[in-house]
């Protein structure tokens, strides 16, 4: 039997962009998060949901640069610990209290 899509209105596609280990610097990721805002940010209802994965230490300023565009942030990885002797892990808390 064929899957069925769940009653409701249909669901909007996402795009999303994992940026691994790239930018190399803060400034090439505020270039590109700034160049994708003035592209192609605050079109919602005509383009598909936008999401964007930099690397950990420019999350935050991604989320700055991308304000208000409507392309949303997100993280590439996020430990199952939420505290702890952990080096390197992320925990789901921290990366919430960036917005």
């Amino acid at each position: 039997e064929t899957p069925r899509a769940p009653p409701g209105p249909p669901r909007r596609p996402i795009v999303a962009g994992n940026w691994k280990l790239n930018p190399a610097t803060l400034v090439e990721a505020s270039d590109l998060a700034k160049l994708l805002a003035s592209n192609i940010g605050g079109q919602e209802g005509e383009m598909p949901e936008m999401v964007v994965f930099p690397p950990f230490p420019f999350l935050h300023p991604t989320i700055k640069d991308l304000e208000g565009s409507g392309i949303k942030v997100g993280a590439q990885d996020v430990s199952l610990r939420e505290a702890g002797a952990f080096t390197g892990e992320v925990a789901a808390g921290m990366l919430a209290s960036l917005g």
